[in-house]
């Protein structure tokens, strides 16, 4: 019996975070930019609004688990349209298996993910 275990756990370097990323669902695009100075974009359109956030965001490296990042005040757009309230959004920053792109998981079970451009 062979067992093959995919993992988005592959070598994570802090630097190489900040960046573009892009995520698409429910009929719109959200694009996150993450810049080196700690802080972040994050632009995105429900309805008929074009919203963006700006606020800051840091690394959450904690011995024995992946690395993360803390975004403050984040907000999402949800499935039905409407925007959630602001909050912290921690993630782990993964890779894509096959591409090694980073990517921001905010939906794991659904597959939905802000990807590195």
């Amino acid at each position: 019996m062979t067992i093959l275990i995919l993992c988005g756990c592959s070598d994570v370097e802090e630097g190489k975070i900040p960046g573009t990323y892009v995520s698409e669902y429910n009929g719109g695009a959200d694009t996150l930019e993450v810049h080196l100075n700690g802080t972040y974009v994050h632009r995105f359109t429900v309805g008929r609004d074009h919203l963006l956030d700006e606020n800051t965001w840091r690394v959450e490296n904690w011995k024995g688990e992946l690395l993360a990042i803390s975004f403050e005040n984040f907000r999402f757009r949800t499935y039905d349209g409407r925007v959630k309230a602001p909050g912290v959004w921690h993630v782990n920053v993964e890779t894509e298996w096959l591409s090694g792109k980073y990517k921001l998981c905010f939906d794991p079970d659904l597959h939905k993910c802000f990807v590195k451009k």
